[in-house]
């Protein structure tokens, strides 16, 4: 099973569905919405930075933005808040909108004291995967 899995709006219900099971989901031009499948530690952090990497480089055509829906991460440590920092810093890098969705409330009290969440910004940290895809679908955000 992998950690990562790329998601797409299911025409019917509006909701985010995992493609590989559901090839019915449309992906949005311009946009990559990944899903974290789980918790985000030491052990696992360098794969999930290079799993995340690899989707990246799949995905066809131009990308302006990467959402990671990290609703199912329940944990995140310092290691794996590292690994999101570079993350961040290759979006940028690339011209790409790091944009963070469904952060449970513990992965935020990580975040917060690394000071990611600010560096992230507070406009690319959502509730939800529908506004985080709202905002960046919206009028052009700076990186």
């Amino acid at each position: 099973m992998p950690q990562v899995v790329v998601l797409g709006r299911l025409r019917e219900t509006g909701e985010f569905a995992e493609i590989a099971r559901h090839p019915e989901a449309e992906q949005i031009r311009g946009v990559l919405i990944l899903r974290v499948d789980r918790i985000w530690f030491f052990a696992n952090a360098n794969g999930i930075r290079d799993h995340v990497k690899e989707l990246i480089r799949q995905t066809p055509g131009p990308l302006h933005s990467v959402i990671l829906n990290l609703a199912p991460v329940a944990l995140i440590d310092v290691t794996a808040s590292e690994v999101l920092a570079q993350l961040h810093a290759s979006s940028v890098k690339h011209g790409r909108r790091l944009v963070l969705a469904a952060v449970r409330d513990p992965v935020r009290d990580t975040l917060e004291p690394a000071g990611l969440l600010r560096v992230i910004g507070p406009d690319n940290v959502f509730r939800s995967v529908a506004l985080a895809v709202e905002s960046v679908t919206a009028a052009p955000h700076p990186v």
